[in-house]
């Protein structure tokens, strides 16, 4: 049954626009900024993001456009925005779902906008979603240098040239049926798994996990309503990536006697993993930044209730996590506990115990990532989140280097044409804009030996009865199930509201000076 539903329980948004899709000049229609962040509602839909019969919280604009601009968004993240004298800056894809674009003191980021498919507006059983890829649902625009200030804005993107290529429907598998049912102990399955020369890892039956709906277990894992295949293109490493000076074994669990890693949680039968994975990794980060003196416990409960980037128990994105966790910023565990249920409400009264300095994708945007810049970051700023691709075998791993066992299933990818993934060439290096990724878990070191080669040590969020107490081991430097495809960072600093004040006031000081 597992082999059933992997990859099409319900999840993140119904939207698939690739990297090259984006690409080109988009016009940028703003409201009023000045507002605090705390009294923006930029879409009239209801505020219920974890609810898809509600568009998680997108809808039309709920404000008026006061000026547009024009922006051009060029490989492989460049942006230019147009007029008589241009400023250059940035952007990235999000995934496959929206963009951020940061431009002069401006930081923009919206989501892509996506409907009900082709003759389904007036049906209440469409099995068609429809992507939207020149266009964006009402999004967020502020000050980059301090989100604290009344420097808030809304605003919707259109793509100056539009196309009707970039927009297709993808037809949404009914699993109704089969997610109701309970999860029945496949044993057959894993005395396949252990008795076959070609795994390398040990599988069992996990007592836990009898009784449970298959739609809690797929929540665990993540994954879409539709297939889609999964680009296979590494990409090539720069001069930059020189790992010569890193140690050929690192363990963020065990540096000089000293583990920086918190304990291993249970997520539940919520798709909570990239903000479970997120606050995993900035207490890490907070306790190797004070030598273990401060032991953050950090709320991912709040951040998934308040979060308006992110779609609660249905999934999102840890580079917006490490967004929010700068905007608004993560609270106390004890102000929030974890609870992992939708309808949760905020704690308004809570404040911020951590922000975020910086964050972003390992090597700069999305698809530039590879092994390497990841052992690099590991090994400066400690431990990372990856986005992978969960398949059958993973809910059955004990120990062992884990490898995927699609091959050994009798599976079929839908048909998607290789020319939508956003594969493209620069120079002699290999960008790959978009791989499918379904599960978020925290990277905490590296280890290699003759029985497993390269491999990557990897926290779940499972609970510790799972795996190797909570851990598992797979193959590095190889992509193996897109693990190196969507490495994310974040800069944790306690507090923070005194972070961001000094950061702008030091920003005008330098446009006085330069003025």
């Amino acid at each position: 049954m597992f082999s059933l539903l992997v990859g099409i329980a319900l999840a993140d948004l119904p939207v698939h626009c690739t990297h090259a899709e984006v690409l080109g000049e988009w016009e940028f229609h703003r409201g009023s900024a000045g507002s605090h962040k705390h009294q923006l509602k930029c879409s009239k839909a209801p505020q219920r993001f974890d609810d898809r019969h509600v568009q998680y919280g997108l809808g039309e604009p709920n404000f008026k456009p006061v000026d547009s601009v024009k922006v051009l968004l060029k490989e492989p993240n460049i942006a230019v925005l147009q007029g008589a004298k241009p400023v250059t800056g940035t952007w990235t894809m999000i995934y496959d779902e929206g963009f951020e674009v940061t431009l002069g003191e401006q930081k923009y980021f919206a989501y892509s906008y996506f409907k009900r498919g082709e003759h389904c507006e007036d049906s209440t059983a469409c099995d068609k979603a429809r992507s939207v890829c020149h266009k964006t649902h009402p999004g967020w625009f502020h000050n980059k240098n301090n989100p604290d200030s009344a420097s808030w804005g809304c605003y919707h993107a259109s793509k100056v040239v539009s196309d009707s290529e970039m927009e297709h429907d993808h037809v949404l598998q009914d699993t109704t049926d089969l997610l109701q049912r309970s999860y029945q102990p496949e044993k057959d399955f894993v005395e396949h798994l252990n008795g076959h020369p070609k795994v390398r890892f040990k599988a069992k039956v996990y007592s836990q996990f009898q009784g449970k709906s298959m739609h809690d277990l797929h929540q665990m894992g993540g994954g879409r309503v539709w297939q889609l295949p999964s680009a296979i293109a590494a990409v090539e490493e720069s001069e930059d990536d020189d790992i010569s000076d890193l140690p050929k074994e690192m363990d963020w669990r065990n540096v000089d006697g000293q583990n920086y890693v918190g304990p291993v949680v249970n997520q539940g039968a919520c798709g909570s993993c990239y903000a479970v994975a997120v606050t995993d990794m900035l207490r890490s980060r907070i306790q190797i930044k004070t030598k273990n003196r401060v032991k953050p416990e950090l709320s991912a409960q709040e951040t998934l209730s308040c979060n308006q980037y992110g779609q609660g128990c249905k999934g999102g994105f840890p580079f917006l996590v490490g967004k929010y966790a700068q905007d608004f910023g993560v609270v106390k565990y004890a102000d929030k506990p974890y609870v992992g249920q939708t309808g949760v409400s905020c704690n308004k009264k809570a404040k911020p115990e951590v922000r975020t300095a910086s964050y972003g994708y390992v090597g700069g945007y999305y698809g530039a990532c590879n092994a390497k810049k990841m052992m690099k970051e590991v090994h400066k700023n400690g431990p990372i989140v990856v986005g992978f691709n969960t398949e059958a075998g993973l809910w059955h791993y004990e120990s062992g280097l884990y490898e995927s066992t699609e091959y050994l299933l009798e599976t079929q990818e839908a048909d998607h044409p290789s020319s939508s993934w956003g594969v493209f060439k620069k120079g002699a290096r290999m960008h790959n804009h978009w791989e499918k990724t379904t599960h978020a878990v925290v990277v905490v070191g590296w280890g290699e030996n003759d029985e497993d080669g390269k491999f990557w040590h990897v926290k779940n969020s499972w609970g510790p009865e799972w795996g190797d107490k909570g851990y598992f081991k797979i193959p590095r430097g190889t992509d193996h199930c897109a693990f190196e495809s969507m490495a994310v960072h974040a800069e944790p600093v306690l507090g923070g509201a005194q972070y961001f004040e000094e950061l702008s006031e030091q920003s005008e000081n330098l446009e006085d000076i330069k003025a």
